[in-house]
Parts: structure tokens; sequence; C-alpha cells
């Protein structure tokens, strides 16, 4: 039930003498959907935001801090009620993932355990790999949303008909982001997880994968040909050296995984929306954001129309994610030079991972 205008005139005077402490309040304006008090801050803007969340948490409302120029704006809100989740679902969706991707994975050897399902075992090297990265992925989010206090739901994972088996995995976070520290961190900590794992099982899998010659794969059609992002190429040259004509690695199923876990990571830093990628963007630029957005997504269809089809498929889930982000609750403290560090990192980990053509059909003449 939302206030009436004296209930929100008495609020809004309230507000305005408990925050005397920390603000020198100019303008106290009244909206149906909050209370925005502007003026300057007494105090650093990062000490006074945790002041005012400590002190307004306790009345029941949230401040939602900004910045116009030399005027800061804090706009106060009721706190929104959590919606509890359900685990089980978490625990089926990741049991039919594990099966999903074990078909795929045994498919891989030339068994198809629903017709032999005694044989499920030759499925396990891929299935265990990929759901390893999507887990380490996921769960960096989760841990970090813990850490910062941000309520956030076990991972998702999506079973699907796809080549992987699987259409990666979310979690949905059920509390606001703090700050553009945390905001980075939750962010992060997912990509780069998952690179690490990723990077691993790439390692591993391509110490047992075989040299073998191309044109004997490629008779009567042609054969699937994977790019090679900066990190394939040389973990493939330093520990197989370089190839002769003709040649290519085979990868495993352990290997494969590892470079479709390169490529998630990839797909997920692009700096767009709600993907890791564009939060971490938002957290160094603020609102800048939007315009690197939409720069990114006419990038893809540019991509897609030079180098691979599947950058529109890409570019329609951006539009569809939408280029703007929304702002954490204190939108104004700046980050740190550790934090700034951590993007360039990431940034670094997109540039290792990212493939323009990650497909194509190879064909022997």
């Amino acid at each position: 039930m939302r206030p009436t205008v004296d209930e929100l005139k008495l609020l809004a005077l309230r507000l305005r003498v408990l925050m005397e402490e920390v603000m020198q309040v100019a303008e106290t304006v009244i909206r149906r959907q909050g209370i925005v008090l502007r003026g300057t801050f007494l105090r650093p803007t990062e000490d006074a935001f945790s002041w005012m969340k400590e002190r307004l948490g306790h009345l029941g409302l949230v401040p939602m801090l900004s910045r116009r120029g030399d005027v800061y704006e804090v706009r106060v809100t009721h706190q929104v009620q959590e919606h509890r989740s359900n685990p089980l679902i978490n625990l089926i969706l990741f049991l039919l993932t594990v099966a999903s991707t074990l078909l795929v994975g045994a498919e891989m050897e030339g068994v198809n355990i629903i017709l032999h399902p005694e044989k499920f075992t030759a499925g396990i090297p891929f299935a265990c790999t990929i759901l390893a990265i999507l887990v380490a992925h996921e769960f960096g989010h989760y841990f970090l949303s813990m850490f910062h206090g941000v309520s956030a739901t076990l991972p998702y994972f999506i079973p699907a008909p796809t080549i992987i088996g699987t259409l990666g995995a979310v979690i949905k976070t059920k509390s606001y982001i703090p700050n553009r520290k945390s905001l980075l961190d939750i962010g992060a900590a997912g990509p780069l997880c998952g690179f690490v794992v990723a990077l691993v099982a790439l390692c591993m899998g391509l110490y047992y994968s075989e040299i073998v010659d191309i044109e004997p794969l490629v008779k009567g059609g042609g054969v699937q040909e994977f790019g090679d992002s900066l990190a394939v190429y040389g973990i493939t040259y330093l520990l197989k050296g370089p190839l002769a004509e003709g040649k290519a690695v085979m990868f495993n199923p352990i290997a494969f995984a590892g470079w479709v876990g390169l490529l998630i990571t990839a797909f997920n830093l692009m700096p767009v929306g709600q993907l890791d990628g564009g939060h971490i963007l938002y957290a160094v630029v603020g609102h800048w954001h939007t315009i690197v957005a939409k720069v990114t997504i006419a990038a893809l269809i540019v991509m897609g129309w030079f180098f691979w089809e599947g950058w529109y498929v890409w570019a329609f889930i951006t539009l569809l994610l939408g280029p703007s982000h929304a702002p954490p609750l204190d939108d104004v403290t700046p980050l740190n030079r550790g934090r700034k560090c951590i993007a360039l990192v990431a940034l670094g980990v997109f540039a290792l991972c990212f493939v323009p053509v990650p497909i194509t059909l190879r064909d022997v003449f």
C-alpha cells in the first residue's frame, strides 16, 4: 500500500533532520515513488553512504546516491521484499544438465547412451569439464555476492539440445548492488574463475590430444574447424609446437570443453547490458556504459557480415538484454586503483579468449 501525501511529507521532514549529520540539504522533493534530497555532503561519499545505508535500513528504507554536476541526489525508497527461491528447482536443473552434457560427451566418443545407458561413462570427461567451468563461473558470482552482502539465488543450470548440451547457467540477484566496487567484484569474479578452470582444462586436454591429417577427415563433405583465440593458439604452440601444412590438433573432449569455456568467457565479457562485461564497464565508466554498449552491438552486426554469421545471434541477444544498465545504490563513489586493475585484467582475459570466427566448415579441394 502506497503512503499518503501527508505521510510522505512527514517522512520527508524526518529524513531532512536525520540527514543533517552527513549532508547539507538544499532541496527536498516529494514523489510517489520516493523522496529525493539534493545538496552537498559533509563527509566523503563512501563514508556518508555507509552511514545512510545503515541508519535508513533500520527504518526499512533504501538510499540511492547519484550526482548531477556538483549537486548530490539521494533518492529514498522503501525496501523491496525479497522473494524466496526453491533450491529444489536448482537441483533438478543441475541434474538435467548433467544428463544432457553426458549425452553430448558420449556422442563425441561415438556412443549413444540412450541406446546403451551402461556406457554413460564415455561422456564423463566432457560433462565433468564443462560443468566444472560453469560451476566455477557461477559460484564466483555467488560467493562474491555473499561477501558484499548481496542476496542471490543459487545457480540455475540450463540443459539444452546444443552441441555442448547446455545453454550455460545464471544466478539472479535478489537485492540491490551497494556500490561500484561490489558491482565490479561480482561481475568480474565469474568470468575470471571460469577462465582459470577453462585454461587448466585446455592445457590438460591438449596434452593428450592427437595431431592428425586434415584431408581424410573432410572427404565426403567437410569438417568443423574451431577458431583459435590467442590463449588457444599460445597453449597449442607451447604443447604441440608449430603444425605442418595439412595437420591439425584433434581436440579430445576435455580440450573441447576448455575451448568452449574460453569462448563462453569471451561472450560474457562483452561490454553490454547485464552481461558480466557490462557490469564491469558500468563500474568503471558509469552512464557512459550505454554508448559503449550500443557501439558493441553495432560491431557485432558488422562482424556477422564480415566474419561469422553467429554474431547476428549475439547481436540479437544483446539487443534483448538492452544496452542500458541499472546503477548501484551508491553510483558516485569511484573505484580505487586496485579495482581498476581488476577491470584491466578482465579486459586482458577478453582479448585472450575472443575469436572473430569461432567455427568454420573447412573443405579440401
